[in-house]
């Protein structure tokens, strides 16, 4: 039995070719090329459907928001950015390496998931020694969410030996392969992995709202923000909520 245990894995950006490749037949960008949405690796589904119908031609590349901004703000070829955070978003602004206004596009959940057939349990507190997957809790913002709710529920530090993956889809995809107990990951997420189950939902935090948000990088153009202002729409918001994600009161 390893009494403590706190392993960390750090992945870089991933790609969704079948996502790109399937809206290249739309109009290009002003400039000839793909418009280029670095976003949230928790968007992964929803922002395609959310965009099928926005005529424009347009790339995806999804990890953890921090990852991103990071990338972003070292020159990374991006035009649009969705972070599950505003706080990111803020970080390029002041960097130089995005401008105009952060646009609120959606809300999420956070919850606690299990293997599909595991028995059922009540957290938090999470077991001692059971093993829990969440995202970077210094540089992603499901991290960041899953430890403030963690506080909130007196069960920081946790006695469960921690999993920190670079992005909560990492995270979704340790417990759906049950090699872990548990993994906190957003409502949108449960919704998309049938081999998981939710066994606990946290209540929303006043002072810590989950809050996706877009930011045109700096330089792309006025397609960046007509991207941003279709997400906010009424079709595009529909197929958020198929996914799981909260509308945002306007």
């Amino acid at each position: 039995m390893i009494d403590s245990f706190h392993l960390r894995l750090t992945f870089g950006a991933f790609v969704a070719p079948a996502f790109a490749l399937a809206l290249w037949a739309a109009p290009a960008a002003a400039d000839g090329r793909p418009l280029r949405v670095y976003a949230a690796a928790s968007l992964i589904a929803a922002l395609p459907e959310a965009l099928v119908n926005w005529n424009r031609e347009k790339t995806f590349v999804h990890a953890g928001s921090g990852t991103l901004a990071r990338q972003i703000e070292q020159g990374a070829e991006a035009d649009v950015f969705i972070s599950a955070d505003p706080d990111w978003a803020a970080y390029l602004l002041a960097a130089g390496a995005a401008e105009g206004d952060v646009v609120p596009l959606v809300g999420n959940k956070l919850v606690a998931v299990a293997p599909a057939d595991a028995p059922g349990a009540s957290v938090p507190p999470f077991p001692p020694g059971a093993l829990l997957a969440l995202a970077d809790v210094d540089a992603v913002p499901a991290g960041r969410y899953a430890k403030h709710a963690l506080e909130a529920a007196g069960d920081w530090p946790t006695k469960a030996r921690l999993l920190e993956t670079a992005h909560v889809r990492e995270a979704l995809a340790w417990v759906a392969r049950d090699e872990v107990d548990y993994a906190i990951v957003y409502l949108s997420d449960a919704a998309a992995e049938p081999r998981v189950k939710v066994v606990a939902e946290f209540p929303e935090d006043p002072a810590h709202p989950i809050r996706y948000v877009g930011v045109a990088v700096a330089g792309a153009g006025p397609e960046a923000n007509a991207l941003l202002e279709y997400l906010s729409g009424p079709e595009a918001q529909a197929a958020f909520a198929r996914h799981g994600f909260a509308p945002l009161a306007k």
